[in-house]
């Protein structure tokens, strides 16, 4: 008789937790960093969130504020992003070929607590950007900063967050008009990623190479989160 599937996790803390127990140290990234490669299992991509989460805390972020994540495809990326609600914060990513101007637009429209950016991808001086554009530096920090600082940090306890609290708001394109903030509850975003996955035959043995962007839901949920329900190994690109 085949082993019963496990319990669908209604949250993404409840997700990256059941990930970290049910898988442990098989590899949940690999990525090719500054001519090394680079590899985190589970159980350490629970560490690192738990680490970063507590970050964000010490830096005033509460239990349903807003943190924009500005920057291509990395595990750093994605720590950031599972540490925003594991930290009960509600993850917002944009565009990482945005100007300045256009992520202060959505920093604005979402009353962003935070900014993240990963500074100086393809060259940019995003955070004088950001800078120029109005957007308070006190509410800015480096993806570098905030991977720095998670090392010395014991972690934090989860944070409660519900099924129904708002996970993430991804903005539209903007193609026929001003782009939009589309709000998933975390229910939502595990619910699409648990169908895409089970309809994708994805396994844990699978190595899976995610070119799309982890700031379109196709790298995050269909990338990030499945990677948490099923255990595959994923590749992350930081450009095409």
């Amino acid at each position: 008789m085949a082993d019963a599937p496990p319990p669908e996790p209604s949250t993404l803390p409840e997700a990256l937790r059941a990930a970290a127990a049910r898988f442990g140290d098989h590899p949940a990234y690999v990525q090719e960093q500054d001519g090394r490669r680079r590899t985190v299992s589970y159980a350490e991509l629970l560490r690192l969130v738990e680490a970063t989460a507590k970050g964000y805390v010490e830096r005033g972020v509460r239990r349903g504020d807003r943190v924009v994540l500005w920057g291509p495809n990395s595990i750093d990326w994605a720590v950031a992003a599972l540490a925003v609600s594991y930290a009960g914060g509600v993850l917002v990513p944009v565009n990482s070929r945005y100007v300045g101007a256009e992520v202060a637009d959505v920093v604005e429209r979402t009353d962003a607590a935070l900014v993240v950016v990963h500074d100086g991808f393809l060259g940019r001086d995003q955070v004088g950007q950001l800078r120029a554009a109005g957007v308070d530096p006190a509410r800015v920090l480096t993806l570098a900063e905030l991977v720095a600082a998670a090392p010395s940090s014991q972690g934090l306890r989860l944070e409660s967050v519900g099924p129904d609290d708002v996970a993430d708001i991804l903005f539209t394109s903007g193609t026929t008009g001003r782009s939009k903030g589309a709000m998933s509850a975390h229910r939502q975003t595990i619910g699409v990623a648990w169908a895409w996955a089970g309809l994708g035959g994805v396994r844990q043995d699978d190595r899976y190479l995610v070119v799309n962007p982890f700031f379109h839901s196709f790298g995050y949920k269909i990338g990030i989160v499945v990677g948490l329900l099923t255990g595959a190994t994923l590749y992350p690109m930081p450009t095409f």
